[in-house]
């Protein structure tokens, strides 16, 4: 229904397919963000950014040293979106993502994962899970900006089904929402939209 698009507990079991619910290796498993869970979050982007610091592209290197997004405008940005949290053996948040609906596309405002749970499959289910939701809301498609070269960013997202979307094919909501999450200093080149079209089967590729 609509109103999954407007309060941090959107993502409800009953819309969300029974697999998304279902533990994974590492004792992972995917739930709906509850109350008072922001704060987690938001720590959770804040170590995520630090990964930038091993870029060798010095502008995309110093995200790793710029202040975090205030917890207001974080908690802001998620009152908006379905949020979808990976939890590790049943208690500890360490992962979330979070997207909103532009007319019939879910654009995903964030995808962070604690370093120390880095590369075990998190991010890539957490992905899934949102193309899956996106998918039985029969939205058209899913899309994202993200960096263009660096490997846990567009490479990653190719694995998943994404394709680099020009900005000419775009409509005017999604531009200016790609302008709009270009960080400070960042020049738009290092940068691309990408695209999954929903109603292609590319969910499951790993």
């Amino acid at each position: 229904s609509a109103s999954l698009w407007r309060t941090p507990k959107c993502l409800s079991w009953k819309v969300m397919t029974t697999e998304i619910g279902e533990p994974f290796p590492g004792g992972y498993h995917l739930r709906s963000m509850v109350h008072s869970e922001e704060s987690r979050l938001h720590e959770i982007d804040r170590q995520a950014a630090g990964l930038f610091k091993t870029i060798a592209v010095a502008d995309i290197a110093a995200i790793a040293d710029r202040p975090s997004m205030p917890l207001a405008q974080f908690v802001a940005m998620l009152s908006g979106c379905t949020v979808i949290v990976a939890c590790h053996r049943q208690v500890l948040a360490v992962g979330f993502i979070a997207a909103d609906r532009l007319g019939d596309d879910l654009f995903v405002r964030e995808l962070s994962v604690a370093p120390d749970h880095g590369r075990r499959g998190v991010g890539s289910a957490l992905l899934r899970a949102i193309i899956s939701h996106g998918r039985q809301n029969a939205l058209r498609a899913c899309l994202l900006s993200t960096f263009r070269d660096v490997a846990f960013n567009a490479p990653f997202y190719r694995k998943h089904g994404f394709a680099e979307l020009p900005l000419a094919d775009a409509s005017p909501a999604i531009r200016q929402r790609f302008e709009e999450d270009i960080p400070a200093g960042i020049r738009p080149g290092l940068r691309l939209l990408m695209i999954n079209m929903l109603d292609q089967d590319s969910s499951n590729r790993d």
